[in-house]
């Protein structure tokens, strides 16, 4: 007798995966799509309405938490298995994910390849992690778990702080501030402060858009009005979104602007706008991912620079580079 397939649920903001999942999971005779939604509204009136087996979650739905919103919907429905979608690698994302109750965690870059078995898996009542997270977390040891102190401390650290500055700013002691910081070191086996900085990011423990090299927030500021640690975080925060929209008021508000002040302050610094800086880095993408990916549709470049639409992206590489691409990549081929 044959069993009935399992019913998958696709919850992603971008339109475009949506399809591509749908797609995707349509292949295979022992999955179903039933339903799709593009925020936390929409996915709990789905889940609800259409009772799926497995849900397709992304981590970020917008300004939502796909992983706390994984949380609500295990803690209602334990036998619902969730697959999490990330562009994330780090060790505490997963565990995370893991802990809020999602039986499968894919890297939207190996999405393609590794989404069936990942359903597949979860439909069997196994779990499913993406083969280079799951060799990570095996070569990285026991987790390492950190105490409120240790975060702030961490998160402080990475910034290029020093000891006196870390423990005025927080209101510790020099001495705890000293001990905080080689306990960090040795949980994360470094051997120095730049070290543990690096390998906190890499397993998760900070943000990307809020940390990364040290930088001298006493500098005088340069040419424009944005000190250099202004600018690097706005660049950073916007390059590590390229797939996504960027309003200019969340870049603004995380360098401590008005939207206007940074925009003027901004071009006067760098010489263009933000979104014109932002779109060549998206185009120099583009041109990467054809060259390095022949067999990469259209569709899915503009998808991975921040496009919903080919035609939108088309018009914007046409700007840019002068031609169209699908010229550039038969020039590029011949």
């Amino acid at each position: 007798m044959s069993t009935a397939p399992a019913r998958v649920l696709c919850v992603d903001d971008h339109p475009v995966v949506r399809a591509g999942l749908r797609a995707l999971v349509g292949t295979d005779p022992q999955l179903q799509v039933v339903g799709e939604a593009e925020d936390e509204p929409s996915a709990r009136a789905a889940v609800a309405a259409l009772d799926p087996d497995i849900v397709v979650m992304d981590v970020r739905l917008g300004s939502t938490d796909g992983i706390r919103l994984t949380a609500e919907l295990t803690r209602a429905n334990p036998r619902l298995g969730v697959v999490v979608l990330s562009s994330y690698a780090g060790d505490e994302e997963v565990y995370r994910a893991t802990e809020a109750g999602a039986r499968g965690y894919v890297l939207k870059e190996f999405a393609a390849a590794e989404i069936i078995t990942a359903l597949n898996e979860v439909r069997r009542g196994n779990r499913y992690v993406s083969r280079d997270i799951a060799e990570r977390l095996a070569r990285s040891g026991p987790r390492v778990w950190l105490t409120p102190i240790e975060q702030t401390v961490l998160g402080e650290v990475s910034r290029g702080r020093e000891n006196e500055d870390i423990a005025a700013a927080c209101g510790l002691s020099l001495a705890d501030v000293e001990g905080c910081t080689t306990r960090l070191i040795e949980k994360f086996g470094c051997e120095n402060r730049t070290d543990l900085a690096t390998r906190a990011m890499a397993r998760g423990f900070l943000d990307r858009e809020a940390d990364g090299p040290r930088v001298d927030r006493s500098a005088p500021l340069p040419r424009g009005g944005l000190a250099q640690w202004q600018l690097k975080r706005a660049q950073d925060y916007m390059a590590q979104r390229i797939e996504d929209d960027v309003p200019l008021a969340d870049v603004a508000a995380l360098v401590k602007l008005s939207s206007f002040h940074f925009a003027r302050a901004f071009k006067q610094a760098v010489g263009v706008p933000p979104y014109s800086w932002l779109t060549a880095l998206r185009m120099n993408r583009a041109i990467e991912l054809m060259r390095d990916h022949p067999n990469m549709g259209l569709t899915e470049v503009a998808l991975r620079v921040g496009y919903q639409s080919q035609s939108a992206f088309g018009s914007a590489f046409r700007r840019h580079h002068g031609c169209t691409p699908g010229r550039w990549r038969r020039e590029m081929g011949d």
